[in-house]
């Protein structure tokens, strides 16, 4: 009896321990699955994100490259008008400094010019200026002035002065740079001349002519016509001023 208890008990104990290593092993099967799935989960997501990262990356790469090429193209483009524009900029410099050099050029010789105008002006108001003071000092000089008549032994009458000389040639003093009026007289000759002494000018020669009606109408003035005509004398018409 107690035997057969004994062997129902250790019957129980084994199948209790049958099933406890049933359950331990489905348990480890469970686990070993569930770490499987969990295992193939995981590895399904990060291949997923992988490969979502993968395609993020050529994306990225493509962008780049996309960019870069853009950036050649502009760089390519802009680097071909910058140096259009540095060339044509080097023209433009170059007529710049054509037209600055012209500039300089024409305002150098407009200097040089002004230079010689004004250097010839001042020549000649210098110039000028001499003759005017050698005129006012000729006119504060008083010069002996020669003259001679053609024939000899004639009166000089000067206007002004009156007669200075009886008989020629004489020596009469007038004053440099003053135009005078002198009249020679001899036996029916004469002549009437004006004069301006200065120092280069000290001699007068007069060559009279003869006398006659045409010389004496001529030398007759108006006033002294006019004079004759108040007296109520009668002139022939021969001898009146027409």
């Amino acid at each position: 009896m107690a035997d057969d208890l004994e062997r129902a008990m250790a019957d129980i104990g084994d199948k209790w321990k049958e099933r406890s290593e049933d359950r331990n092993i489905s348990s480890i099967r469970n686990r070993e699955t569930v770490e499987t799935g969990f295992e193939k989960e995981i590895f399904e997501i990060g291949n997923d994100k992988l490969k979502e990262e993968k395609k993020r990356m050529q994306n990225i790469i493509m962008a780049m490259i996309l960019v870069i090429s853009v950036l050649q193209g502009v760089g390519i483009y802009f680097g071909m008008n910058i140096e259009k524009d540095v060339k044509n900029a080097d023209i433009g410099n170059s007529r710049i400094e054509e037209e600055i050099g012209k500039a300089i050029i024409e305002k150098e010789t407009e200097e040089k010019n002004t230079e010689i105008r004004d250097s010839e002006r001042k020549d000649k108001d210098s110039e000028e200026q001499k003759i005017q003071l050698n005129i006012e000092e000729d006119k504060e000089k008083i010069i002996k002035v020669e003259i001679e008549t053609v024939p000899k032994d004639s009166t000089i009458i000067i206007e002004g002065m009156g007669q200075v000389c009886s008989v020629t040639p004489c020596i009469v003093e007038m004053e440099a740079g003053r135009q005078y009026e002198i009249e020679a007289n001899n036996s029916g000759n004469e002549q009437r001349i004006s004069f301006t002494p200065t120092e280069n000018n000290r001699e007068l020669e007069i060559k009279l002519v003869r006398k006659t009606r045409k010389n004496i109408k001529k030398n007759k003035s108006v006033n002294e016509v006019k004079k004759d005509n108040e007296d109520g004398l009668k002139i022939p018409n021969v001898f009146k001023i027409q």
